[in-house]
Formats: C-alpha cells, structure tokens, sequence
C-alpha cells in the first residue's frame, strides 16, 4: 500500500475498477490527477472501501485519499495480529516485533499499539498461559530450569509468569534423560574422559553443577577432581 508522503500534494485521485479479493478485500484500480495517468493498484480492507465510497469512477481529493488508506493500514494491524495470534501463542513484545515485520505495509508505532490494546482487551495476551505452553512442550522436558528461563525472558514473559510456569518442572527429571543419553554415546571413551565430558555437557545446558557432577558420578565409577 502507497505511503502517505509519497502521494502527491495536489490533483485527485479516480478509482477505475474494483474487484473482489479474499478475506473480504478488494483490489482498487485508481489514477492519480487525470483519468488519463497511469493506473495504479491497492487492496483495502471491504469496510474502508464502503466507509470513503471508494467506488467505480468516484473521484476523491489527495487528502480523503490519504485517510482512507491511514484507515485501511490501522485495519490491516489489527488483521494482521489476529492472524498472527490465531497461528501461535505469543508474547506482546512477539507480536509487536511481527505485526512490524512485514514488506507488504509500514505501519506505525501507534497502529501497532492499536492492534495489540485490541488483542489483549480480547483475551488473546495472557503470559501465565504462554508461559505454561512453552515449558509444557514436548522438547521442554529435556531443558533446564535456567535454560527455559532464558527462553521465556527472550520471549519477553514477565518473571512472575514464568517462576509460575516453572514450578512443575522437574530439573532432576530433564538431567536424568539428558544424561542417561549422552552417557550412552560417551561409552566409547575412557571412564575419565567419559565422566568429565558428561559433566560439562549438563552444566552447559544449564543444570546445576551438583545435580551434574552426581548424575556424571552415577553413570561413570571414577571419582571426578574437586
């Protein structure tokens, strides 16, 4: 869709042609100060077309233009939030990064905000439950309690949410598997080589050192150096 500043400051703009798109769009076919210029192209929201009478051979002045289409984008924010909401659970500071995102409109700061007020007074915004998701998933019994942590910070989930989400996750269950795994490939080397390796590869994904040097001395006789 056109940027506002890019529209000339005077002239008119004349729609031409109109047709249907999916998700209740419409492709307008328009030109800019003469019937005569070249015909541009831009899908509207249904509702902005009815609401600025975008309609075939209708002519309308640069600024009633440029409102229809400030119009039309703080609606495509908040389409495009739905849809993004409706694939996966996010976190406001996701949404927000992703609304952004995208090459087909530029958005501004303030139709973002709009977008999210609209998904979050509707229930849509909820850390306690994206958090609890996140630690639930089935790859998440095989991470730390500091490693999903990190995660959930990243995702830009509050600490009360996620010190709540974590309280069912059992560090000692994770490290267990982890290390019942890796002592498995680790059966090649020497005791020695073996024990030190596994006890590195649990601290490095974020278990405690007690919790790994027990689980590395469970697995492989030799006493680890202190």
């Amino acid at each position: 869709m056109q940027l506002l500043e890019e529209l000339p400051p005077t002239g008119s703009i004349v729609i031409k042609a109109l047709k249907a798109r999916a998700q209740e769009r419409v492709k307008v076919d328009y030109t800019q100060e003469s019937t005569n210029s070249e015909i541009h192209s831009d899908v509207f929201p249904i509702d902005t077309v009815v609401e600025y009478r975008l309609f075939k051979g209708s002519q309308h002045t640069v600024t009633t233009w440029n409102e229809a289409i400030t119009s039309a984008l703080y609606q495509e924010s908040v389409n495009r939030a739905f849809r993004l909401i409706s694939q996966k659970q996010r976190t406001e500071q996701e949404l927000r990064l992703l609304i952004k995102n995208t090459k087909r409109y530029t958005f501004t700061d303030d139709m973002i905000n709009v977008a999210i007020t609209r998904i979050d007074i509707l229930g849509y915004l909820n850390d306690s439950s994206t958090a609890k998701a996140h630690v639930t998933r089935s790859n998440a019994r095989l991470k730390s309690s500091q490693k999903l942590k990190q995660e959930l910070q990243a995702r830009g989930v509050s600490k009360t949410a996620s010190d709540e989400a974590l309280e069912s996750h059992s560090d000692l269950c994770a490290a267990q598997e982890v290390a019942e795994t890796k002592a498995a490939r680790l059966r090649k080397h020497d005791q020695p080589t073996a024990k030190i390796r596994l006890y590195r590869y649990l601290v490095q994904r974020g278990f405690s050192y007690d919790l790994s040097r027990q689980l590395a001395d469970q697995h492989f006789s030799i006493s680890l150096s202190s």
